[in-house]
This record gives structure tokens, C-alpha cells and sequence, in this order.
């Protein structure tokens, strides 16, 4: 039996993670069809897991991991020959079957507050190190584990299953007319530059150049705001906020391009998910955005205003956009959740004997 942790769906109301597991739930019935599936659905009031059909599965409820209880171990035993895939770090210390865990990234390693680094990485290390296979999202994400955790890197069935952008994005304009208008989508803390978001604003307002930025999220902090007002952009800057997948296709769709600029990711699916949309994608160079988007995004440096001349030049002329946009939807196709999930459904068909596929 494969069993599910579906512990994310209680920590995350939305989220990249949520989305990917949705992803998996989808998908793995149709292509796992030899397999007995059991999931751990904790009661959650997580938006993406509500909208799931899951009709198919067999669901055992358990109760929802909250703020301090997300740190404590399971204490489930397991069959010997079940295998259990866990969706965020808990840890499992009597399970008697194989364990796997999907390793998303290494914010909390690299950025997170001291308090918070400290009861994080206890409970990855475990899960990690508790692990039997351990399914990184992408190359980069791999490339940290060697660094940050050698030890475990060396003993692990360590592979890479990347992560791709829904089915459900794809081209609709609204106007035929690209508004003067950067699309957000990302959480806005420090490594993820929201910052530099505000400051090209206003770089562009004091050249005379109105261009707004639409931000798909929580209402702005008071530091935010204050930030916004320091950079003279407050009035330039719009939240939505619990925006449907739907109504997020037809931003992407519409916007002048995605400003996408994490210091760090583990994976960069809203890079995905823009490129379906026809939507040019703005990034800072990180190892993830590289291995994600290649040579068909463009990028800036903080505070470069050459980059950032060069990045509207291309964007706002038609002849150039329409070569950013077309490079940008042949690099989406190299992702595809249908080809990731059969990966993921092969590594439990291995360990469970059912098929002889040799380790990548």
C-alpha cells in the first residue's frame, strides 16, 4: 500500500506545495492503477485541497497540524512492505516501511529568523535522515542537499522529479491591448525581493513612466505599505487577494510580464505557469530560475538600471515580445506533470517490486 501524508493541506492554506500535491493526487489513481493508495487528509480549510476530487482514494481523516503541533512526530507503524510518501518533513520515528520524502528547497536554511531555522531544520533533518528516498524537485535543489546535508546526500536513493505548471494555464486575453501592468506572484518576504519590485516602480516613474503592479496575495503589511510610500509607488500597487485559478490564467495572461524576483527557489513554477500564458517572465539569476527558464526569461541584477532599460525595451516592443513569448511557451513544454507523476509512480513500483527500473 502507498500511503499519502497529506500534513501540508493543514499547514498551508494556499501555497506551492499544496499545488504540487494536488498535482500528484490528480493523476497518480490513473497512472498507478496497480497500486492501493491510503491518504492521511487532515481537516484543513486549504482552498486547493478543497477543490479536489478524491472520490477514488481511500481517506483516512486525521486531525490538522497546527503551529506547534506540525513539530511533533507521527506515531503511526505501518506494514512492513507499505510505503509511506510524506508531503512536508514530518517525521515518522516508529514506521516500519519505506519512507519517501519530497524535498521542495532550503529557504529556511538559507533565510529564515533564527527561531524559526532552528525547530525547522530539526524536523527536516529527521525526516530527511529518516528517509529512504529522498525526490528533489530540481537539479538546484538536489545540488543543496549535497551541500547542506552531505552526509545524508551519500546514503540516500537521492533523484530528481521536477515540478510543471497546470493544465489549467493557457492564453486568455481580455484586451489586445498589454496594459502597463508587472504581475506578482510570490510570496513578498525578504528573500523574495518584493522590495526590489517597489524600487523598480519608481525607477520608472522618475523617467516619467507610469507602469503599475498587480500582487497577487495578502493585503500589503504596514511595512510594505510604508516602503511603497517611501518609494513614492503606493498608488501604483494593487493586491488581489484568494484569486482563483481562473481569474490568475487571465492576469498572467494580460500582464506586461511576471516580475519574478526571489533571491532563491527551490523549483520557480510561476515561471511555468506565465510562459503557458504568453507572459514574458523578469527574474533575478538564481540557480533555480536558470535551471527553470533557461535562456527564455529575461533577467536583471538588483539595482542594475541598464538591466532593467534593456528588460522594457523588450518587453514593450511588439516584434521582440512576440520572440520572448514564443521562447517562453517552447520552454513550458519541457515540463509536464503527466511525465512527473509517472516518475513518481515508477519509484513506488520499483520499491514495491512491481517493475524492474534501475536507479537514475
Amino acid at each position: 500500500m502507498i500511503i499519502l501524508d497529506l500534513t501540508i493541506f493543514s499547514i498551508q492554506k494556499v501555497g506551492g506545495i499544496s499545488v504540487v500535491w494536488s498535482e500528484y493526487l490528480k493523476r497518480l489513481r490513473a497512472v498507478g492503477v496497480d497500486l492501493e493508495y491510503l491518504l492521511l487528509y487532515p481537516g484543513n480549510e486549504n482552498r486547493i485541497a478543497s477543490e479536489l476530487d478524491l472520490s477514488e482514494y481511500d481517506v483516512c481523516t486525521i486531525k490538522p497540524r497546527g503551529v506547534i503541533s506540525k513539530y511533533l512526530p507521527f506515531l503511526l507503524v505501518g506494514n512492513r512492505n507499505d510505503i509511506l510518501h510524506v508531503s512536508y518533513y514530518q517525521w515518522y520515528p516508529l514506521y516500519r516501511g519505506l519512507k519517501i520524502v519530497t524535498l521542495h528547497d532550503f529557504m529556511h536554511e538559507k533565510y529564515a529568523s533564527f527561531k524559526s531555522r532552528i525547530l525547522h531544520n530539526i524536523l527536516k533533518f529527521l525526516s530527511l535522515n529518516s528517509a529512504d528516498v529522498i525526490l528533489c524537485i530540481s537539479e538546484a535543489t538536489k545540488a543543496d542537499l549535497k551541500i547542506i546535508y552531505p552526509n545524508i546526500y551519500l546514503k540516500k536513493d537521492v533523484r530528481v522529479i521536477e515540478n510543471a505548471a497546470s493544465d489549467d494555464f493557457y492564453f486568455e486575453a481580455v484586451s489586445p491591448v498589454v496594459k502597463r501592468n508587472f504581475l506578482w506572484v510570490a510570496g513578498r518576504s525578504g528573500y523574495k525581493n518584493f522590495k526590489y519590485a517597489l524600487s523598480l516602480l519608481s525607477y520608472l516613474k522618475k523617467r516619467g513612466e507610469l507602469y503599475r503592479l498587480s500582487v497577487v496575495g495578502s493585503e500589503l503589511t504596514c511595512e510594505e505599505k510604508k516602503c511603497a510610500e517611501f518609494y513614492d509607488v503606493l498608488d501604483l500597487v494593487k493586491v488581489y487577494s484568494n484569486v482563483s485559478v481562473t481569474e490568475l490564467r487571465v492576469m498572467y495572461s494580460n500582464a506586461l510580464a511576471l516580475l519574478y524576483l526571489s533571491k532563491y527557489e527551490g523549483f520557480g513554477l510561476p515561471i511555468l505557469e506565465a510562459q503557458k500564458c504568453l507572459c514574458p517572465v523578469v527574474a533575478l539569476r538564481n540557480p533555480a530560475s536558470i535551471e527553470v527558464g533557461r535562456d527564455s526569461i529575461l533577467y536583471i541584477d538588483n539595482d542594475n538600471e541598464k538591466d532593467i532599460d534593456n528588460v522594457i525595451k523588450k518587453i514593450t516592443d511588439s516584434w521582440l515580445r512576440d520572440r520572448i513569448v514564443k521562447d517562453g511557451m517552447k520552454n513550458s513544454r519541457r515540463y509536464d506533470w503527466n511525465t512527473s507523476v509517472k516518475k513518481v509512480v515508477d519509484v513506488y513500483m520499483e520499491y514495491q517490486g512491481l517493475k524492474n527500473i534501475g536507479h537514475t
